[in-house]
């Protein structure tokens, strides 16, 4: 093999690896990047619970992929944008400025039980 093949295929290689590198660093949620294009796609019940979690997408585009059943948890307070003391009459949470298209999909069984309120967001019921 000449010098010239084995340099082009050392860059082929190189440039697959960054392009690896770079999905599997983007791969986030369902996929998507947040924008209003290329939304966040939300496909299961641990998608919405990362968005949840992640206050700093709260101003991103997800869109919901699939229906998510989520009757195997019991939330306290809201899923999304909770707020972090009750006490006081005042939301005093990180609110969701961001756009999220059920896209003919819904959330379903969702229970929110205010009555046992705590400090835990939700406690898996499985």
């Amino acid at each position: 093999m000449s010098a010239g093949k084995i340099s082009a295929i050392a860059v082929l290689l190189s440039l697959l690896s960054l392009f690896m590198l770079a999905e599997s660093v983007q791969a986030k949620y369902s996929g998507g990047s947040g924008t209003v294009g290329t939304p966040y796609k939300i496909g299961s019940a641990a998608n919405l619970l990362a968005l949840a979690a992640d206050t700093n997408d709260y101003n991103k585009h997800f869109v919901l992929t699939t229906d998510i059943n989520l009757s195997s948890y019991n939330f306290t307070t809201a899923v999304i944008a909770c707020d972090t003391n009750n006490s006081n009459g005042v939301f005093d949470g990180i609110s969701f400025s961001g756009v999220f298209d059920g896209n003919g999909h819904k959330i379903i069984n969702l229970t929110i039980d205010t009555i046992w309120a705590c400090s835990a967001m939700l406690t898996t019921v499985r």
